[in-house]
């Protein structure tokens, strides 16, 4: 005989597990409500996915009371999409659950410190902390590279999805038109850094001519070599030269650069040691 429902309070520990899983934000896909505010109260929801009485969403007689208050059974929503998912018909036990797995999962995958960390890294804080640690232009190099390739493998949950930055950076490329890199610097770091770049260019069809001197491209003025590399992206087809540059453009931008003038010259924030790119996309010329 089943034991009549009671709606019974869940355990600390189970709130606690539940709150430290979902990364203070409501699961609903897509929201960006907090649970906890800047004052440090609770306004979020402490949701059923089966109720916890008879006459509510998707009760289940079979459960037990324990069940019922059971971190399995439970979700933090907004109120909003509280209300929202009282539709039974569009939001089913399958779908409520599935709903609360990948929102967890976002928050309790095994490289979620590492995520974190890459996030919140740029080159310019990289370059800095590098030179004020002493570290050569190749440990300087090292560090941006170990960024670059972060996060490559393949997490141990079997239904996790494999990222990095450099598979970002791919993307960014995979429809891009394809050209000719024409590239000079006399600084090493940023040929260390550059060689970098550049590989991820080649590896998605862009022929690189490292020069051995100052680019003489028409249209393209002499640069400051000794503090920056120019990096030209040079194409056949001019009909081609817009969608060439957005793609450069959104590749410097996920490397953490900013596009600060008409001229397309990426460079890095501030610190002691700026990472300057200039990445203007031409029509080779014949």
């Amino acid at each position: 005989m089943n034991e009549a429902a009671k709606r019974l309070k869940p355990y600390p520990q189970t709130f606690r597990e539940l709150f430290l899983k979902s990364g203070n934000l409501c699961a609903y896909p897509g929201c960006g409500a907090l649970l906890m505010n800047e004052e440090g109260i609770f306004i979020g929801q402490l949701c059923h996915i089966e109720s916890a009485e008879p006459g509510g969403e998707r009760f289940n007689p079979d459960m037990t009371n324990e069940q019922r208050r059971s971190a399995s059974n439970l979700m933090l929503m907004c109120y909003p999409h509280h209300r929202q998912t009282n539709d039974v018909q569009r939001y089913t036990v399958a779908k409520l659950r599935e709903i609360k797995a990948a929102h967890e999962r976002r928050f309790s995958r095994p490289d979620r410190a590492m995520r974190e960390r890459v996030a919140r890294l740029n080159w310019t804080a990289l370059v800095g902390a590098g030179l004020v640690a002493g570290l050569s232009i190749g440990g300087v190099a090292h560090q941006i590279r170990s960024v670059i390739d972060a996060l490559t493998a393949r997490v141990k949950a079997p239904d996790a999805e494999p990222n990095s930055l450099r598979k970002e950076l791919e993307q960014c490329l995979r429809y891009a038109p394809r050209g000719t890199i024409y590239c000079f610097s006399r600084d090493p770091l940023h040929w260390e850094a550059g060689n970098l770049i550049l590989d991820i260019f080649m590896e998605q069809g862009w022929i690189v001519e490292r020069s051995g001197g100052p680019i003489r491209l028409r249209g393209i003025p002499d640069k400051d070599y000794e503090h920056s590399m120019v990096v030209v992206f040079a194409l056949k087809d001019p009909n081609q030269v817009p969608t060439a540059q957005q793609a450069v453009d959104e590749f410097f931008k996920k490397c953490g650069f900013i596009n600060i003038n008409d001229q397309h010259e990426a460079v890095e924030g501030e610190g002691k040691r700026i990472l300057r790119f200039y990445t203007p996309v031409v029509v080779r010329q014949r």
